[in-house]
This record gives C-alpha cells, sequence and structure tokens, in this order.
C-alpha cells in the first residue's frame, strides 16, 4: 500500500538503525545482498527459503489431463498476456486434454487478459487454498507456472519456488531477470524460463508432448533437497556460532 513520505522516511530510518546494529544480516538471495553490500553492510548472509520435505511426501496422483497449475497471487505487474495467448493456441491443438487451475487473487487486468484471450472456460480461478491442500495441488500438477513481477524483481525468491523445486514437476518461470531464477532451475533441471514478451508456445507444447509420451522429468534431486528447512537451518546455526566466536 502506498504510504506517506513520512512513513517512509521513518521506516528507512529505523531499517537502518536495526541493520547498523546487527551482528549479522540474513537475505533471501544474492540479489538482495548485494543491494545490503551497496549500502555498506558488510554482515550480509544468503539464508534462502526453503521447503518442509515432510509436506512433501505424498505421492504424485497421474490424471488424464495435462494438468497446468499457479499458486498465489497475480497482480498487475505479473500479467502473462503473452503466456494467455500461448495457452489459447494450446488449447486449440489439445483441446481437452488440458485442465489449468489458478489459486490465489487476480488483479482486474490480469482478468481482463483472461476475458480477451477467451480463456474463461479452461482457466478455473480459485481462492486461497489450506496450504496442505495447496501443496496436493501443485504436487499432482504436471507443469507449474512462476510470475516474477516484472519490475523490482531481482532478487525474489519467494518459498514458493522452492516448495514447486520439491513437488519435482517441471516449473515454466516468467520474468524480466534471467538471473537467480533461471540460475536455480538450471540447477535443480527443474524448468526454464522466459521473459513477459516472450511467447512461451513452444516450451508448453514440448511439456504436453513428453507427458503424452511417458517421458517423466529427470531433476537433480541433491540440488533440491539442499533446499530442504532443515539443511537451511544448519545454515542459520553456523552464523550463529560464527557470531558467538570470540574475536
Amino acid at each position: 500500500m502506498p504510504r506517506p513520505t513520512l512513513s517512509h522516511r521513518l521506516n528507512i530510518a529505523i531499517e537502518q538503525r536495526v541493520i547498523r546494529g546487527a551482528h549479522a544480516i540474513t537475505t533471501v538471495s544474492a540479489g538482495f545482498k548485494e543491494l545490503l553490500l551497496k549500502r555498506q553492510h558488510t554482515k550480509a548472509y544468503v539464508l534462502p527459503n526453503a521447503y518442509d520435505n515432510t509436506d512433501f511426501e505424498v505421492k504424485k496422483q497421474r490424471s488424464p489431463t495435462f494438468r497446468i497449475t499457479y499458486a498465489g497471487n497475480i497482480s498487475a505487474s505479473q500479467n502473462p498476456v503473452q503466456l494467455f495467448g500461448a495457452l489459447a493456441k494450446l488449447r486449440a491443438r489439445y483441446g481437452s486434454l488440458l485442465e489449468i487451475h489458478f489459486y490465489g487473487t487476480f488483479h482486474r487486468q490480469v482478468l481482463d487478459s483472461i476475458e480477451e484471450a477467451q480463456l474463461r472456460d479452461i482457466i478455473h480461478l480459485h481462492d486461497y487454498l489450506p496450504h496442505k491442500q495447496v501443496v496436493s495441488k501443485i504436487t499432482d500438477s504436471d507443469l507449474l507456472l512462476l510470475l516474477i513481477p516484472k519490475h523490482d524483481g531481482k532478487g525474489i525468491l519467494t518459498g514458493k519456488v522452492y516448495e514447486y523445486l520439491a513437488t519435482q514437476n517441471f516449473i515454466l518461470g516468467i520474468s524480466n531477470e534471467h538471473g537467480e531464477v533461471a540460475q536455480l532451475l538450471e540447477e535443480c533441471r527443474c524448468g526454464t524460463l522466459c521473459s513477459y514478451d516472450e511467447n512461451p508456445f513452444d516450451i508448453l507444447c514440448d511439456q504436453v508432448a513428453l507427458w503424452q509420451q511417458g517421458v517423466p522429468l529427470q531433476p537433480n534431486i541433491p540440488a533440491i533437497r539442499q533446499y530442504e528447512r532443515k539443511n537451511i537451518a544448519r545454515k542459520l546455526a553456523h552464523i550463529f556460532e560464527q557470531q558467538l566466536q570470540p574475536d
């Protein structure tokens, strides 16, 4: 929400005071760490978000349809117009073979774009679900959509990214920043990234074809497992140990 100028200045002042007094600062991505270093804060550590492996002990339920899922809000700066165009072409080719579900809240512009692409009959919009149910939905999916805001997207690596990875499903990321998210998907061999100006129709077609042939994704399991919460907790413990050592 927009804040008054005074509120914004007070927020910055309090933030700077807290950071100056900290023995260590943790942040979720290298992009955010870079911002801190530019502000002369040299005590920053990258401690990424993670997933709880006990949430993903459920087995995937295969469906006769190819399931595409998005979980979370979609703001105006995440409106994937090219994606909707690609989905319309995909529907023309595969018809009832597709099943598309969005869970969360959606900006009016996003709803208008879905209408313009004539996709209201195939994109099923749902309210938020409890976390356990969302985990089940994304686990049972065949392709997961990840939408990074067009503006100020650098360094954004939310917990959802890692829960997507935990499903070991293919992830189609859309972002104008091709840094850390692209590296993460490549490292884990779990998907690919394209920009908001690119049409991902070919990517979608390739994934449907592989699904029809029964060809499973071959993710990098060890790379994914390093983002389990217990492993990130070990890194946090190590930071505490470093700070508690006498000079």
